[in-house]
C-alpha cells in the first residue's frame, strides 16, 4: 500500500473537519465546498483507491483547498495593522496550517508511486 493510500484519506478527513470548524466559527457558508471536496476525496481513496478518477479527484481537491487557503491567508495578512489585528493573527495561523496541509496532500497526490517491479 502506498503512502498516498495510507495517509491521504485521514488527512483529507482532517481538512474537511477543519473547514467545518472554520464554518461553525463564523466564516461564510461558501467554505462548505472545500470541506465537501475533502470528504469526497477521502471517501474515494478509501472505497476505490485504484480507480482512474480517484487520483485526479484528490489532486483537484488538494489544489482547490490550497487556492482557498492561500486566498484566506492573503486576506488575513491584509488585516494586520487594522482594528482587526487580533483576528488577523488567529486567521494567519489557521490558514497557514491549512496551506501546509494542502501542500502535503498535493505532494502525496502528485507523487508517482514506485513501481512494484524490482
Amino acid at each position: 500500500m502506498s503512502p498516498f493510500n495510507k495517509l491521504s484519506p485521514a488527512l483529507f478527513a482532517v481538512a474537511g473537519v477543519a473547514w467545518l470548524g472554520v464554518i461553525i466559527e463564523g466564516s461564510g457558508f461558501l467554505l462548505f465546498w472545500p470541506a465537501a471536496a475533502s470528504f469526497l476525496s477521502a471517501i474515494a481513496i478509501v472505497v476505490r483507491p485504484v480507480n482512474r478518477t480517484t487520483t485526479p479527484l484528490a489532486g483537484a481537491s488538494s489544489f482547490f483547498g490550497l487556492i482557498i487557503a492561500l486566498y484566506q491567508l492573503s486576506v488575513a495578512v491584509s488585516l494586520i495593522g487594522t482594528s482587526l489585528g487580533e483576528v488577523a493573527n488567529y486567521s494567519i495561523a489557521v490558514f497557514a496550517g491549512f496551506t501546509v496541509l494542502y501542500l502535503a496532500l498535493l505532494y502525496l497526490t502528485l507523487r508517482k508511486p514506485k513501481s512494484a517491479e524490482g
